[in-house]
């Protein structure tokens, strides 16, 4: 999905890409893994380095390139892309990333993901979404 051409409209792909991302950081196996791999980062530091350079950092950094497709279109206004990537995927996450480490996510859980990513997909076209030209007024004579 990431590495798809950008299509159509900008908030609905952004909240499609959205919605898959989240329900992945929120699946079963893969809340397990960030619960256990914290329980033995003081022991095995290198765990918490080898997970985040494979999950987040590496989903980050497709996310920017994502993202910096749509800003070389003119979709989006990207001073840095990076960061824009892990700002999306942040306002994504909202309060589910939590929920998710603490067992009380709401159940049924696709609602909450979708309406979680159209609020993000708003406050970030909000931030970055490219503004239409001003009209030229011309000078009064």
């Amino acid at each position: 999905m990431l590495r798809s051409e950008p299509d159509g409209e900008i908030a609905p792909a952004l909240q499609a890409v959205g919605e898959h991302l989240v329900s992945l950081f929120l699946a079963p196996a893969i809340v397990a893994l960030y619960r256990n791999t914290s329980a033995e980062i003081d022991r095995f530091p290198e765990l918490g380095a080898l997970l985040f350079e494979r999950g987040p950092a590496a989903m980050h950094a497709a996310m920017a390139e994502y993202l910096r497709r749509w800003h070389d279109l003119g979709a989006l206004n990207l001073p840095d892309v990076h960061a824009a990537g892990v700002q999306f995927f942040l306002l994504c996450k909202g309060d589910l990333a939590v929920r998710s480490q603490f067992g009380v996510l709401p159940d049924p859980l696709e609602p909450a993901i979708v309406a979680t990513v159209q609020r993000a997909v708003h406050v970030f076209l909000a931030a970055y979404g490219a503004r239409p030209a001003a009209p030229e007024h011309s000078a009064a004579p």
